[in-house]
């Protein structure tokens, strides 16, 4: 897709902001063993989240990141981290996210946004989407853990829009081949305030553009409410019904459907 990249200065801004919110979330977390997504504890998602920020600040200082040869092989990944950590305090976590950004931010201090990061499945990033990356991390975790601990976590609609802007161009990666199979459809999504991009699925692939007026569905979405959908934490129903997300044009029923193509970054 040819597109304005979010600009690295705004991706690492973002980010810094993002961080203390979390960090101060994870040492108030009053019981780690909560259960707070699918079988994770807050304790096993405060130690995957550093651990996935920690790789990917790895990636940006081109040391020796944990690479995955597929994306379908990251959440192995992600399983084998929390095999060989059996730390679940949320406060060292913070500490290790604290530590992790305060080297990312000297590795960036006077760096261009042009540098090639190695990503996983061979594909090369810039860095700020990675950090665009990491930021959807600690966004949506963030969700994951106060949502489970019963407490109040704030996503910036900015943040959110920075996140989509980011990844975007990583969609294709993510295509559940098994529901997108015999699918053939043109979305036109709009993301409020930011965000405007064509997804063309065509029998379990996935190209993006720039809107052309040639859609079978068009989306508007609220970026938060967008982010959760597509990181799998909420339906897309409530949105639906709130006025956060609508769909018009000639098959507006497939609204319903994107989600299911995509499996959670």
């Amino acid at each position: 897709m040819d597109r304005e990249r979010v600009e690295l200065g705004v991706a690492l801004d973002s980010l810094q902001a993002a961080v203390p919110r979390c960090t101060k979330l994870l040492r108030e977390v009053p019981d780690p063993t909560v259960r707070a997504i699918g079988s994770w504890s807050v304790g096993d998602v405060a130690a995957h989240l550093a651990s996935v920020f920690e790789n990917n600040v790895a990636m940006i200082e081109g040391a020796e990141p944990v690479l995955a040869v597929t994306t379908v092989e990251i959440e192995r990944m992600n399983s084998k981290w929390l095999e060989d950590d059996p730390d679940r305090d949320p406060a060292a976590a913070a500490s290790r996210i604290e530590n992790a950004l305060e080297r990312l931010t000297d590795q960036l201090q006077g760096a261009s946004g042009d540098a090639g990061i190695r990503w996983h499945e061979g594909l090369t990033l810039d860095p700020a989407t990675v950090l665009c990356l990491t930021l959807g991390e600690v966004l949506v975790h963030g969700h994951d853990i106060a949502t489970a601990a019963r407490t109040r976590w704030t996503i910036e609609a900015g943040e959110a829009g920075t996140v989509l802007d980011g990844i975007i161009e990583l969609a294709p990666q993510y295509v559940d081949e098994d529901a997108a199979r015999n699918f053939s459809a043109r979305y036109e999504l709009r993301i409020r305030g930011g965000l405007q991009a064509t997804l063309t699925f065509e029998d379990g692939g996935l190209t993006i553009g720039r809107p052309d007026g040639a859609a079978d569905c068009r989306i508007s979405a609220d970026p938060v409410a967008f982010l959760l959908v597509a990181y799998g934490r909420i339906s897309v129903w409530g949105p639906v019904l709130r006025g956060k997300m609508a769909a018009w044009g000639r098959r507006p029923w497939l609204g319903l459907k994107l989600p299911s193509l995509l499996r959670n970054p």
